[in-house]
């Protein structure tokens, strides 16, 4: 499986995992030329900025360690690029995808953790 199609696997993982937990997913792939966000949902009157990193193994480190500062920067601006029309609160979260080779997958949601 290409990089290209693992990070899509994760975000279809992802997706299913917020929608498990009341998320509405209302875009994908977000894109503006300030940067990219995988996944733009809502919960309770919240817009949820998502980003999604997979791994297939940790020998690179926690997938959630591929954040970059650069990264957040890029993330905090697509959302405020986002939300300058639309009012409301709204978050960035990041989901943690790590499968093992057998096939388990481990997911570890951060809520709310850049600002």
């Amino acid at each position: 499986m290409s990089e290209k199609n693992f990070g899509d696997f994760g975000e279809r993982i992802a997706e299913k995992y917020l929608t498990q937990r009341s998320h509405v997913v209302i875009k994908k792939n977000y894109r503006t030329r300030y940067g990219e966000v995988d996944l733009i949902c809502t919960k309770d009157d919240v817009t949820i900025f998502v980003e999604v990193k997979t791994r297939r193994s940790g020998l690179f480190g926690y997938p959630e360690d591929a954040i970059s500062k650069k990264k957040m920067r890029r993330l905090v601006v697509t959302a405020t690029h986002y939300m300058v029309n639309r009012y409301g609160p709204w978050q960035i979260d990041v989901l943690a995808i790590m499968m093992s080779r057998d096939g388990r997958v481990d997911i570890r949601h951060f809520p709310n953790c850049i600002y």
